[in-house]
């Protein structure tokens, strides 16, 4: 055990965080992060309206929710290319990509145009099922502009004004940028949309599979207990959870069932994130009770970040990462509470969610039921719980008495 820790911890983690630190992976990073106030407004929203059915005298405020998750494409198209910019330290080309990545982006949906000027296009294309193409538009338009971002028509003692000469130097950037998506979406007829869907079809039905489902959440949690931010799999992962609500939603409109349980409500919202990823908030409980005066000292202060599902205090304060005691558990709970989660939902025991309700930062005791307006989802995070608080207690009485020790000696001296 201490020769893989030793690994993980020379060789394995650095590579890591060095590949999480990239230009390009950090701007998804902070893409997604970005985004996230934009859902949670759509979250808040979505509970209101849902409260309207049984208080009618409240106002319908379902269109804000259609223009903020329905949108979330067109948010990532604009984000990319503006972090890609001020990591590359190019920010006289940030407004100008951005402005290109929103026009190449509609231009990939491929849009229904006429003489007359009239459109059309499919709402939801703009929101999380065209999230993926914003992704692959952004990032081609921010490869483009940087590429060419040096690029000059006029020589250095040109008497032309700065900003005339900026016109035309960033001419070049923009029509490669437009030609090559309008050569394959318009000339060529490739519908880049619905060849997408059909390369993630296959994966977005892994995720819905038990061991698609259990992989996310361990991949999540290993990564982060190694010192990596699980947002470094937000690029594979974001894409695939917020596109399966997406899908449960339109499944409920249609009359169909229900199917995609690899979601953020599920996850983080539902059952398999109680006090954060790797379900810490038994840890914190049992730290508060310790006779250790350090791990007691550590859980009062991460006990409320903890209960709104913010583990990062306890994951550095413990600490977790790194340490092959508090590891360990933190891995088995990725593994065995999103079996029980699994087969509780596709068994019928617990209502799928399928309306997005990104409700992360809501202790859990709340938001479980938030998901989905089932009284039985209280039965499920109760056993999830129960669970993890089982998975902890050995290995916390380990660590204690470690910790324990060392004070002791520490006192001696």
């Amino acid at each position: 055990m201490n020769r893989l820790i030793n690994w993980m911890n020379e060789s394995f983690a650095p590579k890591v965080n060095k590949f999480a630190q990239n230009v390009w992976v950090k701007a998804l990073q902070r893409t997604m992060i970005a985004t996230l106030p934009i859902i949670l407004v759509g979250s808040i929203v979505n509970i209101i309206t849902t409260c309207k059915m049984y208080f009618p005298i409240l106002p319908d405020l379902s269109t804000i929710y259609y223009y903020t998750f329905y949108l979330l494409g067109l948010f990532v198209a604009i984000m990319i290319p503006y972090y890609v910019a001020e990591g590359k330290r190019k920010k006289k080309i940030q407004l100008i990509s951005i402005i290109t990545s929103v026009g190449v982006f509609l231009m990939l949906q491929k849009w229904n145009l006429n003489p007359w000027g009239e459109t059309g296009i499919m709402f939801t294309n703009l929101g999380p099922q065209g999230i993926v193409l914003a992704i692959i538009g952004g990032y081609f338009v921010s490869y483009i502009m940087c590429r060419l971002a040096d690029f000059s028509f006029f020589g250095e003692n040109s008497v032309l004004p700065d900003f005339v000469t900026s016109w035309f130097n960033q001419m070049l950037p923009i029509a490669i940028c437009f030609a090559i998506p309008f050569v394959i979406v318009y000339l060529l007829d490739f519908n880049i949309l619905n060849a997408i869907t059909e390369i993630f079809a296959p994966i977005q039905n892994i995720s819905n599979t038990l061991g698609g489902f259990v992989l996310i959440n361990f991949l999540y949690v290993f990564f982060y207990s190694i010192g990596a931010s699980g947002w470094i799999l937000s690029g594979a992962f974001y894409p695939i959870l917020i596109g399966n609500i997406a899908l449960n939603g339109a499944a409920v409109a249609a009359g169909n069932p229900v199917v995609g349980v690899a979601t953020n409500e599920v996850i983080y919202s539902g059952w398999c994130a109680i006090g954060g990823l790797g379900c810490t908030l038994p840890l914190v409980l049992y730290m508060l009770k310790s006779k250790s005066k350090k791990l007691k000292g550590i859980a009062k202060g991460a006990f409320i970040p903890t209960l709104c599902n913010i583990n990062e205090p306890i994951v550095y304060g413990a600490p977790i990462i790194l340490n092959p005691i508090l590891m360990i558990p933190m891995w088995i709970n990725s593994i065995v509470i999103p079996i029980i989660v699994y087969f509780a939902l596709t068994l019928g025991f617990v209502t799928i969610p399928s309306q997005a309700l990104n409700l992360g930062f809501i202790p859990t005791f709340i938001s479980c039921f938030l998901v989905n307006y089932d009284l039985r989802s209280y039965l499920l995070l109760a056993v999830a719980f129960a669970v993890a608080c089982v998975v902890w207690l050995p290995f916390f009485k380990v660590y204690e008495t470690q910790v324990l020790k060392d004070e002791n000696n520490g006192e001696g001296k």
